[in-house]
């Protein structure tokens, strides 16, 4: 008698799929290097074969294999993973995206190579209504801006928890390497009922790497800004999973040196000196079929500085910024399943400790000053599905966060010294009440030591499917922002030969906010092409709304900027998203952003100008798009592009032939990247290409010590060439 087998390859954007675990019932066995598996003397009957691709379980086979048969059964991945993946971040717990009745968008890691991003904020601009903007001239700290509004509105997860803290918004996106991400899985609008204060543009959830098989990982690029000024990054990862695949751990490590830039020959830097250095474990244990530990774990440290480029020390320079980052994060969830695994329970804690050394100064001021910030969250959640085809799912949770922030220079009389205790209890229920609807309603009762009273924040979100290709999504939510110092309030600029600053208004109250938003997507598949397309509209109410408006200078001469409570904004629009996939071959994806941002009465940033209802340093129009050509099994061929358009951007007077305050119109950009990647081997790959290839770059910052630093817009470099290789072992 003979037997039955089954044998196949694993491909993933045309390319095999090596060391992938294919698993067929209960066996598990590893695609070889050129994606080839093979399973032998298989009984007859019913059977199910899964590939895991990026940490998500894809299905590529079910139905009945016969006796005394040799069965072959060959995958591109990519097809079946682009089409339905898996998302956690809509709702808490694992969902298909096509299922899941809360919108959720993911860059995932080969977006961010293919685009090459050296870090979180480089990728994150290549998503829909999201905006990565460079915010100092001179220490270059970025700031996320989603749907229209500020980096403060958005909530920044890791692996689901709230550790990234406010001082962390300021540098903080830079110093997470690509090498660590698996995916950043984005939802916009407001999210305050499971996640907490804070969400109500929305929540971007970076999601670090876990351990997939073993293997050793090498890359390195080198970098030229404007094709002499060099920019080196090289990262590792060492991945070791035992024969049982109940352990997994992965080693990672990154190192980064990039060189100062001057665009306009005043020998003061438009891009910081920079030195990065990383390492971070990430892992699981499987106790039995039923209780799972992950854990991770990260220690980074970051050095830059920019201004005058003269070597001498920091306090001697005419105009210096200087930054010494020491960054601890980690986290552990464990979670115990029931027989069926449909119900479960689990127990978090997640910790960040972060140090930091800062200099901020003009001939020789007295600007030094330290920081010390730490977080740590403690939580735990319960999920229970009811009904027999588990058409209704609960899950309830509870969590603490302590945040502590002292930031002091006290040559400038500066000091925040803030505690914040945040406690939440939430309940959410997912109704499928229709083979076609889906209605999700939730709750967050948020304790802040810093609100006298309690607050609730609701969202309701439903999902109407039209047939099998369409969805029909709409969502209403509350959200709140507390009246504490964000990251912004924790930078000093320069401006007029004197230091910039924010103050906080003592009588300042929680801004509140209440957001709709409608979408309407429609995703097909065919044997050939996968292709689909999004229109989604927004609409957020923002009350009690944080302003800020210049308040003349304090004794020392330096300028005062006052955060204070406003009457209310609006920011609406229609964001459109669009993706194909032909054969493997070709793969597009873009999304693009129409929208307006306006306060109820006019904003006076200045005592000089009149005020203005615009928001400042908000385009209405931004939008990003990505071509990825695979000719054949060798060669990728990628090219992307961001827009931004014109925004209002203040320009204070006191740098050379800059007399007064003006508020600019400035010009739209339009960003053209190209990479090229050859696989030498499965192990070896080749890559080389420029970013910003037309140039688009700021022409007309200011310059020399007097110069205002927050007067820079447009892309973060100018046109840069690159090369590197990447090795697989």
């Amino acid at each position: 008698m003979g037997q039955t087998n089954v044998k196949g390859s694993l491909s993933y954007f045309g390319k095999p799929y090596a060391n992938a675990s294919v698993f067929l019932d209960k066996t598990i066995k590893q695609t070889n290097s050129d994606g080839f598996y093979l399973f032998t003397d298989i009984t007859k009957g019913n059977h199910e074969i899964k590939a895991k691709v990026y940490g998500d379980f894809i299905l590529i086979f079910s139905g009945y294999l016969g006796q005394d048969s040799t069965y072959t059964i060959d995958a591109e991945l990519a097809k079946l993973k682009l089409l339905n993946p898996i998302v956690i971040t809509g709702t808490r717990y694992s969902r298909r995206k096509l299922d899941n009745a809360v919108p959720v968008n993911i860059l995932d890691s080969r977006s961010l190579e293919i685009t090459q991003s050296s870090n979180v904020a480089d990728g994150l601009c290549f998503q829909p209504g999201l905006r990565v903007e460079t915010d100092c001239q001179t220490c270059n700290y970025t700031q996320l801006r989603m749907n229209g509004l500020g980096g403060s509105y958005s909530q920044i997860l890791i692996n689901n928890r709230p550790i990234f803290s406010s001082l962390l918004g300021l540098y903080g996106l830079e110093q997470i390497p690509s090498s660590l991400i698996d995916r950043v899985e984005v939802v916009r609008g407001g999210g305050s009922a499971v996640y907490g204060s804070g969400a109500i543009a929305g929540v971007v959830n970076i999601i670090t790497k876990k351990p997939k098989s073993s293997g050793i990982l090498f890359k390195h690029n080198t970098m030229l800004t404007n094709g002499n000024r060099p920019d080196f990054t090289s990262s590792f990862a060492s991945t070791s999973v035992n024969k049982e695949q109940n352990f997994g751990i992965t080693f990672m490590g990154n190192h980064r040196k990039r060189s100062d830039f001057d665009a306009n020959g005043d020998l003061f830097s438009e891009l910081s000196c920079l030195t990065q250095f990383g390492l971070a474990a990430n892992g699981y244990y499987l106790f039995d079929k039923r209780n799972e530990l992950e854990f991770n774990i990260s220690n980074s440290s970051e050095e830059r500085q920019g201004g005058e480029m003269r070597l001498l020390p920091t306090d001697q320079l005419q105009q210096s910024e200087y930054r010494n980052h020491q960054v601890l994060m980690a986290d552990a969830a464990f979670t115990h399943y029931a027989n069926n695994k449909n119900n479960w329970w689990s127990t978090y804690a997640a910790v960040q400790n972060t140090k930091r050394i800062h200099y901020t100064g003009i001939d020789g001021d007295n600007g030094w000053g330290n920081t010390l910030n730490y977080s740590y969250q403690l939580g735990m959640q319960a999920l229970r599905q009811v009904g027999k085809i588990k058409e209704h799912t609960l899950t309830a949770g509870a969590e603490f966060l302590n945040e502590y922030t002292f930031d002091e220079i006290k040559g400038y009389n500066y000091l925040i010294d803030q505690s914040i205790q945040k406690f939440g209890i939430y309940a959410q229920s997912e109704w499928n009440l229709l083979r076609n609807f889906t209605l999700i309603s939730g709750a967050r009762l948020n304790y802040h030591n810093l609100l006298d009273k309690p607050i609730l924040t609701p969202r309701f979100s439903a999902m109407y499917k039209l047939g099998k290709w369409q969805r029909i999504r709409a969502s209403y939510s509350q959200a709140f922002k507390a009246p504490q110092a964000f990251e912004a309030d924790m930078h000093l600029a320069f401006a007029a030969g004197n230091i910039s600053r924010i103050v906080i208004d003592p009588n300042l109250k929680q801004e509140r906010s209440k957001g709709v938003n409608i979408a309407w997507d429609f995703d097909k598949a065919s044997k050939q092409m996968i292709y689909g397309f999004t229109v989604n509209g927004f609409y957020t109410q923002l009350q009690d709304v944080f302003i800020l408006e210049e308040q003349g200078t304090n004794p020392q001469g330096n300028q005062i900027l006052l955060r204070k409570n406003g009457a209310g904004a609006l920011v609406q629009g229609i964001s459109c998203e669009f993706k194909l996939n032909y054969k493997s071959k070709i793969q597009i994806e873009s999304g693009f952003n129409v929208q307006e941002s306006m306060y109820e009465e006019e904003v006076s940033w200045s005592e000089n100008l009149g005020s203005t209802k615009r928001f400042l340093r908000t385009p209405n129009t931004y939008g990003f798009f990505t071509l990825e050509l695979h000719p054949n099994k060798k060669l990728d061929i990628d090219i992307s592009s961001v827009y931004t358009g014109s925004m209002l951007v203040p320009h204070f007077g006191g740098a050379p032939g800059i007399p007064s305050d003006v508020l600019n119109e400035s010009e739209s950009f339009f960003e053209l990247n190209l990479r090229l990647a050859y696989m030498v081997s499965p192990a070896i790959t080749f890559h080389m290409g420029a970013q910003n290839i037309l140039n688009a770059y700021q022409k007309d910052f200011d310059i020399e010590k007097n110069r205002d630093s927050n007067y820079v817009y447009g892309p973060a470099r100018p046109r840069s060439f690159y090369a590197g290789v990447k090795i697989k072992i």
